[in-house]
């Protein structure tokens, strides 16, 4: 019968133990579902490794037993001379010289091979199938013949840097090789391999993060930056839905089992791998596996200098485009999948900022700023340095700082990125959200978020603050639309699970809030977002107790924030706690007047408890004059409906754009 054909014969899939080889990770393997089903092949797909795989293979052919010995073929071809029969730049340009030229002659790379070796390898390494060894068994016996002269004639080298005893055992491993293929190909018979696409619909991968096995542990910042461009570059993709950061970035250092990760995901295939620099080498090394049988879809390994980190993800990107759409990888364009800089110290330096703006303190965001401007520096023409850039501002001024300070800088900085390129859904992002957080232009930012989710639809960030514009919009359909689709690029993400509750909570359905939050509580009772949505349920729905546990677990975690003041406040005060109440006004005061920055809508808050609407109104005019960004929910959050009725409120909504 017909044998399982590995498709990815090549050393690092050769395992050596007490002098004995097997041939491991059968990933691009899997016995047919039903007899007579298609090969992946067949649809156009090839899949392996571009050095070690056959003609056939590599034009997406029918491919047996064959195949597999010619890239046994050309892992021997590297042991003899160093380096595979066929190398270049590029895939590609491997793959095209495959069919265009023929290897260098062995015997001049080395001197006095056993006689007959170098015609058995020529053998193995034919064009045609016809031409080659028929069999695995007739290959061992041309190898076993080939290597029986004198080992001083048989002496091999690999590569330089690798020990003598090692080579001695691959060269008596190699022996035993091929009866091991032959043997796995029996122990297999009559079972025809093929690989099994990707569920029906948009293809669906995960990256997740790559270990860094670099001696130096600060070159993380490298390994991590190389995920989310590679995150970044495939969620382009229209053909393509990647799962977000965030969700990705949970799995980091853990070893789970994949299928368990797709399915947590979401997703039909898992891009896992390493990264390791050395001095000024780069080696990286990947596999995509698909999550519904844990087998191999296609793995790769780059070993390049350090300045060519950009050039590494390129080809990453579009090997997994062309693993997982064949026909968007058709439609690649040139430039490649990612964008980013021609200067590769720039890029490091961008990989420095967004590692440090993923820390979220003030420190490690005043970092990001430097690193972004020093890359900004080196090639003025950065465009993702400026998103960078923007992202780091906004998140500095809107959670440190007052936002008058910052956010005008934020907006330069996004406005200057897609000026240098239209086509960043980053940073048409962080413009719709400083458009929506701090100058409340409503349109600008729904047009902003719109451009960006059409220009990167997996991009769930995109999708997670237009869901929070619908809110503040009251437009709760469409929110609902946009921040399930969110949940579904990043199904790990607390912060979007809180942000899907919004649409209930502000749209007055307290009890399925508390139901939907209560679950992100039971994940993570630290997460403030979630203690507060149900705080704020609980206050509306007028069960001050749970609302003011709810508030003061936010206090142990948080401290005296405005944020948490204010609604104790506005608790003690509509529960008969008026002193209380009175209290936290006086230091919410005291603060503000030593240049608070959230305490005037806190006091709002506070002062519509207590009943005072003007003194409310008074304090809430003041948080807009402080572009405070509690005042884009000032058309729904129920905590302001007493003041509804007010003409000093409408006259504000007026002035918010929210009437």
């Amino acid at each position: 019968g017909q044998g399982i054909v590995h498709r990815d014969v090549k050393p690092e899939n050769i395992l050596l133990a007490h002098g004995h080889a097997r041939v491991a990770d059968f990933g691009v393997a899997r016995a047919l579902v039903t007899a007579g089903g298609e090969k992946l092949t067949g649809a156009g797909l090839a899949i392996g490794t571009p050095a070690y795989m056959s003609p056939e293979q590599a034009t997406a052919g029918q491919v047996e037993g064959r195949s597999d010995l010619y890239s046994l073929g050309c892992v021997l071809y590297e042991m003899l001379s160093g380096e595979p029969p066929f190398t270049g730049p590029t895939p590609q340009a491997v793959i095209a010289r495959r069919f265009t030229e023929t290897p260098r002659p062995l015997g001049a790379t080395r001197e006095r091979l056993p006689a007959g070796l170098e015609q058995t390898v020529e053998k193995a390494l034919a064009r045609a199938p016809a031409d080659r060894f028929q069999t695995a068994a007739e290959f061992a016996h041309a190898l076993a013949a080939a290597s029986s002269a004198p080992a001083s004639e048989a002496r091999i080298v690999i590569r330089p840097r690798m020990p003598v005893r090692r080579r001695v055992l691959l060269v008596a491993a190699l022996l035993c090789l091929a009866a091991v293929v032959y043997s796995v190909t029996r122990h297999l018979a009559g079972r025809t391999a093929i690989l099994t696409p990707p569920p029906p619909g948009p293809a669906s991968v995960a990256v997740l993060p790559f270990r860094n096995l670099s001696p130096d542990s600060a070159e993380e910042y490298l390994s991590d930056g190389m995920t989310e461009d590679l995150i970044n570059a495939l969620g382009r993709v229209p053909e393509l839905r990647v799962a977000a950061r965030t969700s990705t970035f949970m799995f980091k250092g853990k070893a789970e089992d994949i299928r368990r990760v797709g399915s947590r995901l979401n997703v039909g295939a898992v891009l896992e791998g390493s990264f390791r620099k050395l001095g000024d080498t780069l080696r990286v090394t990947a596999q995509l596996v698909n999550v519904a049988d844990g087998y191999q879809l296609w793995s790769g390994r780059y070993e390049r200098p350090s300045v060519a980190l950009m050039a590494i993800e390129d080809e990453l990107s579009r090997a997994i485009v062309r693993a997982l759409s064949p026909r968007a990888a058709a439609r690649l364009n040139t430039s490649g999948v990612t964008s980013i800089t021609d200067n590769p110290e720039a890029h490091k330096l961008y990989l420095r900022g967004r590692h440090h703006v993923g820390k979220h303190t003030e420190e490690d965001l005043r970092r990001a700023v430097r690193y972004f401007n020093q890359a900004i520096g080196l090639d003025p023409t950065f465009a993702l340095a400026y998103s960078g850039l923007a992202d780091a501002y906004g998140a500095l001024y809107s959670a440190f700082l007052p936002p008058a300070e910052g956010m005008p800088k934020a907006k330069a900085a996004a406005r200057r990125a897609l000026e240098l390129d239209p086509s960043l859904a980053e940073a048409s992002t962080s413009l719709g959200n400083i458009l929506m957080w701090y100058d409340w232009d409503w349109a600008g930012a729904e047009q902003s978020f719109r451009r960006a989710v059409e220009l990167n639809p997996s991009y769930a960030t995109a999708r997670h603050y237009y869901g929070e514009l619908l809110v503040f919009l009251g437009r709760w359909s469409e929110a609902v639309s946009q921040l399930d689709q969110a949940r579904e690029l990043d199904p790990l993400s607390l912060n979007i699970e809180v942000t899907a509750a919004w649409p209930l909570l502000y749209g007055r359905r307290y009890d399925e809030t508390i139901d939907a939050v209560r679950k992100t509580v039971a994940a993570d009772s630290s997460f403030i977002g979630a203690q507060f949505v149900l705080a704020q349920a609980y206050m509306a729905k007028g069960e001050f107790g749970p609302a003011e546990a709810r508030l003061q677990v936010m206090r142990s975690l948080i401290g005296d924030h405005p944020d948490v003041l204010g609604r104790l406040a506005n608790v003690y005060a509509v529960s008969g706690q008026r002193q209380m109440a009175l209290t936290i006004v006086d230091s919410l005061q005291a603060r503000y007047h030593k240049g608070g920055a959230d305490e005037a809508y806190a006091l709002g808050v506070a002062y519509t408890g207590l009943g005072d609407k003007e003194r409310a109104l008074d304090w809430l005019e003041t948080a807009y004059a402080d572009r405070s960004t509690w005042m884009n929910l000032t058309k729904v959050h129920p905590e302001l409906d007493p003041l509804r009725g007010e003409p000093r409120f409408q006259a504000l909504l007026q002035q918010v754009g929210l009437d």
